[in-house]
């Protein structure tokens, strides 16, 4: 897996942000951006040839790698089934349920502090 297009791929799918064509010359040290926009193209004509459910799109001055459109419906299953199994934790009879899931008998510390007078 020693493709530079492999490399790019890696590099577009581990990047939270878009990847502008100058970086991408300079972390593969390519001969110039004209060069990582065909690498770019070249990425993208691969995943479009194997219907690959991701895409290679120029946004905000770089390129992302993106779920294709079609594959939508799934991916909002998925987060609607992190929110569903977030949300039904079931409370612990006798004690609260801490963030980590596990129980807690010990009672809640009051919000209300002494009041102390100034002599």
């Amino acid at each position: 897996m020693s493709e530079v297009v492999d490399v790019l791929e890696a590099l577009l799918f581990a990047s939270d942000a878009p990847i502008e064509a100058e970086r991408i010359q300079e972390v593969l040290e390519l001969d110039s951006p004209a060069a990582a926009r065909e690498l770019v193209d070249a990425l993208g004509r691969r995943l479009d040839g194997e219907g690959r459910a991701l895409q290679v799109l120029e946004v905000g001055g770089g390129f992302r790698l993106v779920t294709r459109p079609e594959v939508a419906p799934w991916l909002v299953k998925l987060q609607r089934s992190k929110t569903k199994s977030r949300l039904s934790r079931p409370a612990s009879p006798g004690g609260r349920t801490r963030r980590d899931g596990r129980s807690s008998t010990r009672p809640r510390a009051s919000s209300s502090l002494p009041s102390v007078s100034a002599t």
